[in-house]
């Protein structure tokens, strides 16, 4: 009886051994090299992902990502996880925020599956996944996933798939350095200009300003803390943004020594994200003296930039969320003569509301990546008193309409037709109704166009022009019209070449015969 026993205990035994081993030598791999993903894609559109994994036991789940670098999720560290855009989680897919849909579909093994389409990409990082199999049939999967790429980032970027069992999957920012079995980071490039919906707004920490000229003075000195929202549809670098407070001063001499501490990430809903850092660069930049009227004069910038960013998080999240200025503030005072007077100062701090609520400021433009910000006051609103650089430059932020021109083969030889096909979309928060054209290369003969396009032809070159009518805010519009490949573009050196490239470029390229 006790072998009959003990034979059933090690019986026991065994199968649960074999069980926990299985667990926990439980394998998932990839083919990093069998990734199916498009080497060039335009910002604001849509790829298409295949991936094959293979996996033994306990459910598995994926997640896909992007980000500037092929650090691995699992050895990169969590700072490392802070500059993902997550396309694909454990909340959905993203679908951009022009897909009409609750929901989207994606397959595994070609079957088509559902899940949320999410209208904005998510910061926080992957704590599960969107799962494959829940441990019912461990095998090999095919999955194919359409997802959309922000219209907020262009460049060299990489897509990181990422996938985990047994219910360990976590790639967060934060709070975890990655936990998962496979990985693969396929590079991408991506085309087009970038987009920002941001907005800057300031108050006074406390200001001292004198108002004298003389040497009187002890304490005197700019106070300002402010906020940098996001009103995009991904996260965007906080690294590209900067902003500048100019005055007048004719004696110089600035000390700009303390820059804002303990900046604070936050969520579109005001939870924090991470715990507080100090990134900011603060310099003084000598101007041409420019008088702007209204008392407002400039000869010197302060400006504060974020670009040697070297902890986390790195991304301020979308739609809504925001970068703020802890204490001690951003300050900046004279060396010598501590008497301040913001009389003649394009900017004034005294102008926005002290610090227990923000303001625009519309002497302080906001810029990213070194380009003047149209600033949001949201998704769709344009910022009336948008940041604007001195003298009240109006610049970039006269145009809401972006244009995106795409051609159907990069080679073509005589007799081939050619499309062409311009997409524009209305970024601005009105309707609006515009006329739309373009020539059509020399090489090329007008074929025919879409949508009802006229043609005129002016010094021998065909020129196609529609007018679109009521394009609402957020609306896009496509127009498409081909041409058959008649002749080869001029080229002294080279006339016979039978094959050409035809890029998505203007026939102003070309090296013309006059």
């Amino acid at each position: 009886m006790k072998n009959h026993f003990l034979f059933k205990f090690l019986n026991l035994f065994i199968i649960l051994f074999i069980i926990c081993v299985s667990y926990v030598f439980s394998s998932v791999t990839m083919d990093c090299n069998a990734i199916s993903i498009p080497s060039t894609a335009a910002l604001d559109s849509d790829i298409t992902i295949e991936f094959t994994i293979t996996h033994t036991s306990g459910a598995l789940r994926f997640s896909i990502s992007m980000t500037d670098n092929n650090t691995p999720l699992s050895g990169g560290g969590a700072d490392s996880n802070c500059k993902h855009n997550w396309l694909v989680d454990e909340g959905g897919i993203y679908r951009g925020s022009s897909y009409a849909g609750a929901t989207t579909t994606w397959w595994i093994n070609d079957v088509a599956q559902s899940t949320t389409a999410m209208k904005q990409t998510d910061t926080w990082g992957a704590t599960s996944g969107l799962q494959i199999d829940n441990d019912a049939n461990p095998g090999t999967y095919k999955v194919r996933v359409v997802v959309h790429l922000p219209p907020e980032h262009a460049g060299s970027y990489y897509i990181h798939i990422a996938a985990a069992e047994n219910g360990q999957f976590a790639t967060t920012c934060c709070s975890n350095s990655g936990n998962v079995d496979a990985q693969c980071a396929r590079a991408i490039n991506i085309t087009g200009i970038p987009f920002i919906k941001a907005d800057l707004q300031m108050c006074n920490a406390g200001s001292i300003i004198s108002d004298k000229e003389d040497n009187s003075c002890s304490n005197d000195e700019y106070r300002m803390k402010f906020r940098i929202y996001n009103w995009s549809e991904s996260g965007v670098w906080m690294k590209g943004f900067s902003y500048q407070y100019c005055v007048y001063d004719p004696n110089g001499n600035w000390d700009t020594t303390q820059p804002s501490t303990n900046f604070q990430m936050y969520d579109a809903s005001s939870t924090a994200q991470c715990g507080v850092y100090n990134p900011a660069t603060t310099g003084m930049i000598s101007q041409t003296y420019t008088d702007c009227g209204n008392g407002r004069q400039v000869n010197w910038c302060y400006e504060l930039t974020f670009a040697n960013m070297t902890s986390k998080p790195f991304l301020i999240p979308p739609g809504g969320g925001y970068m703020q200025s802890g204490s001690p503030y951003s300050m900046f005072r004279r060396t010598g003569s501590r008497c301040l007077s913001d009389e003649n100062d394009y900017s004034r701090i005294a102008e926005a509301p002290n610090c227990d609520t923000y303001g625009d400021l519309k002497e302080v433009p906001l810029y990213y990546d070194g380009v003047h910000v149209c600033e949001y006051e949201g998704a769709s609103t344009p910022d009336a008193e948008t940041g604007m650089v001195y003298c009240y430059v109006t610049d970039d932020c006269a145009s809401y309409l972006k244009i995106f021109k795409s051609v159907n083969v990069t080679q073509a030889t005589i007799g081939q037709t050619i499309t062409y096909c311009i997409t524009v979309t209305n970024t601005s928060a009105s309707t609006v109704t515009f006329n739309l054209w373009d020539t059509l290369p020399t090489v090329l003969d007008y074929v025919g166009c879409d949508n009802s396009c006229s043609t005129s032809n002016v010094g021998g070159r065909t020129i196609v022009y529609w007018t679109i009518s009521n394009l609402a805010p957020s609306a896009s519009a496509t127009r498409c019209f081909w041409g058959v490949v008649a002749r080869y573009p001029w080229n002294p050196l080279e006339k016979n070449k039978s094959v050409f490239a035809m890029l998505n470029r203007y026939i102003s390229i070309y090296n013309l015969k006059e």
